[in-house]
């Protein structure tokens, strides 16, 4: 487990710095302040926001 800065996360993402920031706000990533400015995000949360969501089990078409 390891702390990104706003520029890597955003990079993995492939997005913005400032889509990320909005992001962050809305609470769409997860992410920590620390020292109360400094935004850092969990590189699990990172790598679990970009695997794709799998349908719901047991619904059938």
């Amino acid at each position: 487990m390891e702390f990104l800065t706003v520029n890597e996360a955003a990079k993995i993402l492939r997005i913005s710095v400032s889509t990320l920031y909005r992001w962050s706000e809305t609470g769409v990533v997860p992410s920590r302040k620390f020292g109360g400015h400094t935004l850092r995000f969990l590189d699990t949360d990172i790598e679990e926001f970009t695997r794709p969501k799998s349908a719901s089990k047991g619904v059938t078409q």
